[in-house]
């Protein structure tokens, strides 16, 4: 399996920097590719969950990736 730094860095790769996206959250420009928290094989890394699946990421700004970790977090999903 491919670890964390990996897929992101095929991710970049694959879907391109997020900043050429607007974040699905807020519609501002995007920083982050955001985990979506939904791969039923989902892996796990010191960094947190991740998947190999490009699917399962949207662009999002840093504010809001890092509350939508938190509500994953406060679930006990993340």
């Amino acid at each position: 399996m491919p670890s964390y730094s990996t897929t992101h860095r095929w991710l970049r790769q694959a879907r391109g920097r997020p900043s050429t996206h607007t974040c699905v959250e807020c519609g501002g420009c995007a920083e982050e590719w955001a985990y979506d928290h939904a791969d039923p094989n989902e892996l796990t890394s010191s960094k947190g969950p991740y998947s190999p699946q490009y699917g399962h990421y949207q662009p999002m700004c840093r504010r809001c990736h890092r509350l939508f970790d938190a509500s994953h977090a406060k679930k006990g999903e993340a």
